[in-house]
């Protein structure tokens, strides 16, 4: 459609005009132009000192020296600098992670079994199947108390002066 011209002007319309009107961007045309390499981009940057696999070699030394049974990628990058290769602690993170190195990460809390299933239905109507920190049971006699009546009782206690009266030894 670029190169089509216009019956106007008898010119063509080029690649800016046909994506403006198109609404489309450029650099999507170009891509979609451009021949796909024959092989696959390779990770930006200077090579380093040492290849890939050797660094992986090395880091598979420092994990089988470690008396521990696994180790994470930062103290594996220090024990290499210690040991004199130089490397960045990306590069170390990143061959961990394509050769399934890294310590395994923590597992949690054994959970047992859920409190319900999502759905809360009481077998009978009123029935108090939960609590949510409005009612507490008082000792002996386990009788539901509010805890709005139990902060009023305490309240009530502590504005009472409990001392004796003045002048009087008692």
């Amino acid at each position: 459609m670029s190169r089509v011209t216009s019956p106007v002007t008898d010119r063509s319309y080029g690649l800016a005009t046909v994506c403006r009107v198109w609404r489309m961007a450029r650099s999507g045309v170009y891509r979609h132009l451009a021949p796909v390499p024959a092989t696959p981009p390779r990770r930006r940057g200077p090579i380093g000192a040492m290849s890939d696999a050797a660094l992986t070699a090395a880091i598979r030394d420092v994990l089988a020296a470690s008396p521990f049974h696994g180790e994470g990628h930062r103290k594996v990058w220090a024990r290499l600098r210690h040991a004199g290769t130089r490397t960045s602690l990306r590069r170390v993170l990143r061959l961990m992670r394509e050769n399934d190195l890294l310590a395994p990460g923590r597992v949690g809390s054994a959970r047992g079994p859920r409190a319900h299933d999502g759905t809360i239905i009481p077998e009978t109507v009123d029935t108090m199947w939960g609590t949510d920190l409005t009612v507490t049971f008082t000792g002996e006699d386990r009788l539901q108390c509010s805890s709005r009546w139990i902060i009023a009782r305490l309240s009530a206690l502590a504005s009472t002066p409990m001392r004796a009266r003045p002048g009087s030894r008692r």
